[in-house]
């Protein structure tokens, strides 16, 4: 998310409004203010908050537009029974993901997302697959990501085949398994995923932080990858391109990107210190990534879930400077990252949470597009010369 903040002149302009106007916006709560971080007697505006509501007013004078403005943002486009998120909360299935998290393991929410009885974990032995081990060696110093995109598609060649909810369930299955053997090779039989990410990466007493992650990380809606995963099971592809789909869209800078971000702001605290490193941004104008989501105004659950488990006083100071001086909330980035600090977790663990995890979400809207036969096919609105 772009967090550039802009002054009441600059955001009235945009706007199109009188500062009264503007100021009448933020008192009915259709636009947020924060405190500025030298002068207290002025208010700073989020860009993007400013240039949607402005969208939303050019909107409601231009229908033809409406449809384009679904693919950013906009009204929902795609109907789904797996995930919603309403009134500052999220839910898998109707029930809260955040209270599931404290019970839940992924193999559970794989479960409900897939309506399968179980996770058919139908272990996934990488000796079977042609080339795997050989790829997966020349790999082993290769971030998770790289492992994945390299070795999923040598499985996909022996992927089980499925046309019913319940052989696509197997399917699935058998395809988290095989990909967190990618991400995490040292794996012993009979571990669920968050112990096996634990022993992996030598960190057994954090076994229960990454369980949490995991489960809250697993689906999020129709974001980027998960449209990406569901256009492609709309095709009639088989469930290991859909997975692969989801992860080529997940490793673009403004999806998965956001933990390197995040990861990068943490080095400049160590070295400037919270405060400084914060503030340094804001006076740049540079946005703070991680923090403030578009669809969580008042704070991202799943952050909020995360950090009281996380104990990092350097993270604790920059999410308090970041909200006493900017206004702005820790996103689920924020905390992945804090997973990786706290359990001092090879470099790029964040990003491998949130790519396991979602994997689940991912077969999820695939199942559920390709049990409704239909294909998803969007109009353009042609705009050049």
């Amino acid at each position: 998310m772009n967090t550039t903040l802009i002054d009441a002149r600059a955001a009235a302009s945009r706007l199109g409004v009188s500062r009264a106007t503007l100021y009448a916006y933020v008192s009915r709560g259709r636009l947020s203010a924060r405190p500025h971080p030298t002068d207290p007697r002025a208010r700073l505006y989020l860009a993007e908050e400013v240039e949607a509501l402005s969208r939303g007013r050019h909107l409601r004078h231009r229908p033809q537009e409406v449809a384009g403005a679904t693919l950013n943002w906009g009204m929902p486009a795609i109907e789904t029974t797996i995930s919603a998120i309403e009134d500052g909360s999220f839910f898998y299935r109707g029930a809260d993901a955040v209270a599931l998290a404290e019970t839940e393991d992924l193999e559970g929410i794989a479960a409900l997302l897939w309506q399968a009885d179980t996770l058919h974990d139908a272990e996934f032995d990488p000796q079977a697959v042609p080339g795997w081990i050989e790829t997966a060696a020349r790999l082993k110093s290769a971030s998770g990501l790289e492992r994945a995109m390299a070795l999923m598609p040598l499985a996909a060649a022996r992927e089980p085949i499925g046309q019913t909810r319940t052989s696509l369930g197997v399917q699935a299955g058998w395809l988290v398994s095989a990909l967190t053997h990618a991400v995490a090779p040292d794996r012993k039989v009979g571990l669920s995923i968050h112990e096996r990410l634990a022993k992996s990466w030598k960190s057994q007493e954090g076994a229960d932080l990454l369980r949490r992650a995991l489960v809250l990380i697993a689906d999020h809606e129709m974001n980027a990858s998960t449209f990406a995963a569901r256009v492609t099971a709309s095709t009639g592809a088989r469930l290991s391109a859909c997975l692969i789909a989801g992860m080529t869209a997940l490793s673009g800078p403004l999806h998965g990107g956001a933990t390197a971000r995040v990861a990068a702001l943490m080095r400049e605290a160590e070295t400037l210190g919270a405060a400084q490193a914060v503030h340094q941004r804001l006076l740049r104008g540079d946005p703070l990534p991680g923090f403030g989501h578009r669809l969580y105004p008042h704070g991202d659950p799943r952050a909020t879930a995360l950090l009281p488990h996380i104990h990092d006083k350097l993270l604790a100071e920059v999410n308090e400077t970041a909200e006493r001086d900017a206004g702005l909330l820790p996103t689920v980035d924020v905390a992945l990252v804090g997973v990786e600090r706290a359990l001092d977790l090879p470099a790029g663990s964040a990003f491998d949470i949130f790519l396991l995890g979602r994997s689940v979400g991912w077969l999820a809207h695939a199942i559920e597009q390709r049990l409704t036969g239909s294909l998803i096919r969007p109009r353009s609105r042609y705009v050049g010369p």
